[in-house]
């Protein structure tokens, strides 16, 4: 006996580990969207391509090495002039026959840009305000997809929800139904009260249709950021924000944007210095395999200067364009600032006042909960009328909706709220937030 009361113990062990790993959690659904979600990968690349940029810029301080190897064909037609010769009969000019001639050539030079004026330089800081741009743009774009994660996961955790609990207040109306049909056939209640229940039961038939769509959509959508379709979710779970919420301007999204006036001011002066001065050096060695050269090798070094006179205006409509995009961020970064001051204090406040809505909804489900028993049984000893059971389980549903859906309302705010703060929204040993 001791040993079947076990076995059953480890049996219902293991189904239920077995259960508890089948659920895919909020954090695990994160790692899949790391490596599958198109909208993190496409962010991701925003920094390669600015470091792209940054040793593009780099470049004109290093010496440019080319190569060229060639072959020259061209034709060689001359002649003599002879004297006449009466007896010979000579007596006009005779052509010699054209020869060709091929001519192979290799040169390999290199040039080095000494003095440009700063322009380089300013090019250069440019870029590299770019790749600090592009980190803090990174780091947003990865915060703002978290918190959309959060919100999606926590959407088809809710839709799951609301399937089953339309599936139970169909069982309740059915129940109902059956109640009010035995009650009418020993006349103890008219036959509005089977009428009503019917017209109810059918509804409450037709709302699990609609919950059961509503699951499909949901998992649709997490589907397209986790790259696999869901099957049973746990609860959401966001660790807890911090205690501390930083100025708006600690966000990455306003870092970022200081970063991109700072770029385009620099590019602005890289595009005024390019009418100044530039002063270089070249040395080319190559060698000609001509017949009719005499030295085949030759070195070349050659120190000069160019000036640009006119380029049709074409740093000066760059440089144009540079300043009105370093007004344009810096109008937007101020927008910016202004926005993320409102999203702070909402979403404090929001998060203040979640935990006592988590509270209500929780007790409130319980309440009806019991109320719903309660009323059923009055109701099938002629207690109560059929409205108050009606009423009772539309009060049970609502609760029972409100209740999940406070609870994932507080991870969502706590999202956001790690968001508003400056710290990844998911995080290795991070605590969960409390119920």
């Amino acid at each position: 006996m001791k040993r079947t009361v076990a076995a059953i113990v480890v049996l219902l062990f293991l189904s239920a580990h077995a259960y508890a790993v089948d659920l895919l959690t909020l954090s695990e659904a994160w790692e899949l969207a790391m490596d599958n979600d198109p909208a993190l990968q496409a962010a991701r690349e925003i920094l390669p391509e600015s470091k792209g940029e940054r040793t593009s810029a780099m470049a004109a301080f290093l010496p440019q090495i080319g190569g060229e190897a060639k072959v020259r064909y061209f034709a060689k037609d001359f002649g003599w002039m002879m004297e006449p010769v009466p007896a010979l009969g000579i007596n006009q000019t005779i052509p010699f026959k054209a020869t060709d001639d091929t001519v192979p050539s290799v040169a390999v030079g290199m040039e080095q840009m000494f003095f440009d004026s700063g322009m380089s330089i300013a090019r250069y800081k440019s870029a590299r305000e770019n790749v600090n741009a592009a980190e803090h743009t990174v780091t947003a774009r990865t915060q703002s997809r978290a918190v959309e994660l959060v919100h999606v996961y926590s959407g088809y955790y809710l839709s799951k929800k609301q399937m089953e609990v339309a599936r139970k207040a169909a069982s309740a109306w059915n129940e109902h139904e059956r109640v009010a049909r035995l009650r009418y056939r020993q006349d103890m209640v008219a036959y509005n009260d089977v009428l009503a229940a019917e017209v109810a039961a059918a509804d409450a038939r037709l709302k699990v249709r609609e919950a059961e769509d509503g699951v499909n959509v949901e998992a649709m959508r997490l589907a397209a950021i986790i790259g696999q379709m869901p099957g049973d979710v746990a609860e959401p779970m966001v660790p807890v924000p911090p205690a501390f919420i930083p100025e708006p301007i600690e966000r990455p999204e306003v870092k970022a944007k200081n970063a991109q006036t700072e770029a385009a001011r620099l590019e602005a002066q890289a595009e005024g210095l390019a009418y100044l001065p530039r002063f270089y050096g070249r040395a080319e060695v190559s060698y000609t395999d001509d017949s009719f050269t005499m030295n085949k090798d030759q070195y070349k070094f050659v120190g000069g200067v160019r000036l640009p006179l006119f380029d049709g205006r074409r740093h000066w409509g760059q440089r144009q364009a540079a300043q009105a995009r370093q007004v344009r961020y810096r109008f937007e970064r101020q927008a910016l600032v202004e926005a993320y001051a409102v999203e702070r204090d909402d979403v404090m406040r929001a998060w203040k006042r979640s935990s006592e809505e988590v509270r209500v909804a929780s007790r409130n489900r319980a309440k009806t909960a019991e109320n719903l028993r309660i009323v059923r049984e009055r109701y099938a000893s002629g207690m109560v009328p059929a409205l108050d059971v009606r009423e009772a389980i539309a009060l049970w549903t609502n609760a029972t909706l409100r209740s999940y859906e406070a609870r994932c309302s507080r991870q969502l705010i706590a999202a956001r709220l790690r968001q508003v703060a400056g710290v990844p929204v998911f995080e290795n040993g991070g605590v969960d937030v409390a119920e």
